[in-house]
């Protein structure tokens, strides 16, 4: 039977089991396209996740190698200030050990008067 010997009613029973049919589709569709924009979503995510981890990891090592080049700029430091101390202490020592052996060969062998 075509559309012209159909009865109103039995045309528009066709016309809402194709609207129905249309609507279960794109309901489909729409159900299909939400599952994968939700999947990108979470992949999206784990992609920042692994990325801010990198990133994080990064800049703990950059921190981490500043500290040591800073620790190991303060380790020199405190070598060559006690390097300088020692220096000065020895020539210190030696000075006062000569002073000393002149008071001494001094006291023992005091200076002959002609």
């Amino acid at each position: 039977m075509d559309e012209h010997t159909l009865s109103p009613l039995e045309i528009i029973r066709r016309k809402e089991a194709e609207v129905t049919r249309c609507l279960a589709a794109a309901r489909e569709t729409a159900v299909t396209e939400i599952k994968a924009v939700e999947q990108q979503a979470r992949n999206l995510v784990r992609q920042a996740e692994t990325q801010g981890q990198r990133e994080g990891e990064a800049q703990r090592q950059a921190v981490l190698d500043e500290a040591e080049r800073e620790a190991e700029s303060i380790l020199a430091q405190a070598k060559a200030q006690a390097e300088a101390l020692r220096n000065v202490s020895q020539v210190e020592v030696e000075t006062v050990v000569a002073q000393a052996m002149t008071i001494i060969i001094g006291v023992a062998w005091p200076a002959q008067e002609k």
